[in-house]
């Protein structure tokens, strides 16, 4: 997970260089809100989709924003497409926790959605529980 301040952060899937290039642009951008920060990493993951003589952007984006004083969960793939959702995973593995999320998330306290990140992330695997403050 990468923080932008305590009311934004990024998680990234895919090569860690192209995140690391979206996240200084956004950063340097000091964004005020989650649609300034959300276009300028659809700007930038779209800008290397143009040119022949550069390569795509090779990673997906989950952006968690509490900038707006109400949380926003935004998931961006290397084309630059952004998509609203409630609850979502991405990477290895999302099917098998998108599933799970499916089945079993809904509006929930937030104590009751850390619940479920064992039966996600598996019980065997370390998690880290990131919260931005709203």
């Amino acid at each position: 997970m990468i923080s932008l301040g305590d009311r934004l952060a990024v998680v990234s899937s895919g090569l860690v260089a192209d995140a690391a290039l979206v996240v200084d642009e956004v950063r340097a951008l000091e964004p005020k809100t989650t649609d300034d920060a959300i276009r300028a990493m659809r700007g930038t993951l779209h800008r290397f989709t143009l040119s022949r003589g550069q390569r795509p952007l090779g990673v997906s984006m989950l952006v968690g924003s509490a900038l707006d004083r109400k949380p926003r969960l935004v998931l961006l793939d290397p084309s630059g497409a952004a998509v609203e959702k409630l609850a979502t995973a991405m990477g290895r593995g999302a099917q098998g926790a998108n599933e799970v999320l499916e089945a079993r998330y809904r509006k929930m306290h937030l104590s009751e959605a850390e619940r479920l990140i064992p039966e996600l992330m598996g019980s065997d695997t370390p998690t880290e529980l990131a919260r931005i403050a709203p």
